[in-house]
């Protein structure tokens, strides 16, 4: 399959619309896998300041948000299927991958992982859809890359293209004294990552 993740982040001072086309690109080739997973994953480990929203995908008149999916998990999942007439990768609901939109939540310090898989099963594809912890596993079958979107009021510079020493240590010296659910490394080390420069699942 010739598939590219961009190697980038979003970070956002509030909600924000983003193209996934922008962030992971399917080349149309043959040999391409049958179908292809995009999954969302939010984990609910935030500071006291934040709310429970949650971020949504878009597409072809067609919105679907994220939901409670066990433990601290909130998920949704899409499943595509490659189209050889278009060269494409479409879904009945939202129409072809390259009309995918994430609209990111404005709770305060929000993060949500996107990733992609390819499948050659459908019960493949099911399986994965079904697990909204497929990107912390080893070695997730088919996985194919990841983009964390975060939301920091606190914010406003872009991203650098690649995380140094130093970038990760002044990201983090900003987090000093916050106030963090117990429970909610993972998710503080996710948005550390991101506002470096790389994505945690790199």
């Amino acid at each position: 399959m010739t598939a590219k993740d961009t190697l980038t982040d979003a970070v956002s001072t509030s909600s924000k619309t983003y193209s996934l086309s922008s962030f992971f690109t399917v080349s149309g080739t043959s040999g391409n896998p049958a179908y292809l997973v995009v999954s969302a994953l939010d984990r609910d480990e935030y500071t006291a300041g934040a709310s429970t929203a949650t971020g949504s995908f878009s597409a072809n008149g067609t919105q679907l948000g994220l939901s409670a999916d066990g433990g601290d998990a909130r998920a949704a999942d899409i499943i595509y299927t490659w189209q050889a007439s278009t060269d494409s990768y479409v879904n009945s609901s939202f129409g072809s991958l390259s009309a995918l939109d994430y609209t990111s939540s404005a709770s305060l310090n929000d993060v949500t992982n996107i990733s992609f898989y390819g499948c050659t099963t459908l019960a493949q594809a099911n399986q994965l859809a079904g697990s909204p912890y497929a990107l912390m596993q080893n070695d997730a079958s088919g996985y194919l890359g990841s983009t964390s979107f975060v939301t920091d009021p606190n914010d406003t510079t872009t991203p650098p293209a690649n995380a140094t020493p130093d970038s990760i240590a002044a990201v983090a010296a900003r987090f000093v004294g916050d106030a963090w659910n117990m429970d909610g490394c993972w998710v503080l080390a996710s948005t550390i990552a991101a506002e470096a420069g790389s994505g945690l699942w790199r």
